[in-house]
């Protein structure tokens, strides 16, 4: 209420950020009070509850939505995509999904892997390719850089703290059916393979999977079968 009565006598408002749990109305009410009376006005959310990010009726009156906590960088770069930065660049088809422009550029890899050891080695393993890495500890962390940072491809570890592999994969894949995105391909890192657990991974959203140890050639191969076909990295790799 407070933040209605701002804007109502005339606050300057070009971006409103809201936590998602408030006294009085919450932040779902209060962006959906501004999306009818200020559509103008583009808002970000904040919040701790991973439910949120999947549900179609949060999507229509908020922006962005920003898993907490939320690193500064991140934070930042989303300020500069909702107030009309040129930072992305993205297409729509004009029945189809979203997509983004890769533009040669390095091919973007999200990691999603706890032990740090394992974190050394898979840079170790990645060092003689184009590649864009970046490194997340648990499912949360995965979410958020999918969101904010938009990976071509996710190694996804499967026993992590906080959140694992499967449910972070599996709100990603809602996440993306309810935003009209493309999958980004999803390699579970895992220490056991049996059948039973192949079709578990299969069956929340993930397209391939790798056992650990990791070794490079499994890694290439990943990278070729999975990565975009217009994507640079794949035509070389295919050489």
């Amino acid at each position: 209420p407070d933040a209605l009565n701002q804007i109502a006598e005339g606050a300057n408002v070009d971006l409103l950020i809201t936590d998602n749990l408030m006294p009085k109305m919450d932040g779902v009410e209060l962006a959906q009070q501004v999306r009818r009376d200020y559509p103008e006005i583009p808002v970000l959310m904040l919040t701790s509850d991973p439910s949120v990010l999947a549900n179609p009726e949060t999507r229509v009156c908020i922006d962005k939505i920003l898993q907490k906590p939320t690193l500064r960088k991140t934070l930042h770069v989303s300020i500069k995509e909702l107030l009309g930065s040129d930072i992305l660049k993205t297409t729509s088809a004009a029945n189809g999904p979203k997509t983004v422009e890769h533009l040669g550029q390095p091919l973007k890899v999200l990691v999603a892997e706890d032990n740090k050891t394992n974190r050394l080695v898979m840079r170790k393993l990645l060092q003689d390719y184009p590649l864009d890495l970046c490194f997340v500890e648990n499912g949360y962390e995965a979410i958020e850089a999918h969101q904010n940072w938009h990976p071509d491809l996710i190694f996804m570890d499967i026993s992590m703290p906080q959140m694992d592999g499967k449910t972070a994969t599996g709100l990603i894949r809602d996440y993306e059916r309810s935003s009209d995105l493309d999958p980004v391909p999803i390699i579970a890192l895992t220490a056991h393979a049996q059948s039973s657990q192949e079709d578990a991974l299969e069956s929340v959203g993930m397209d391939d999977y790798i056992t650990k140890p990791l070794r490079k050639h499994e890694l290439t191969d990943a990278l070729r079968t999975h990565a975009p076909k217009s994507h640079t990295i794949r035509k070389k790799l295919a050489s």
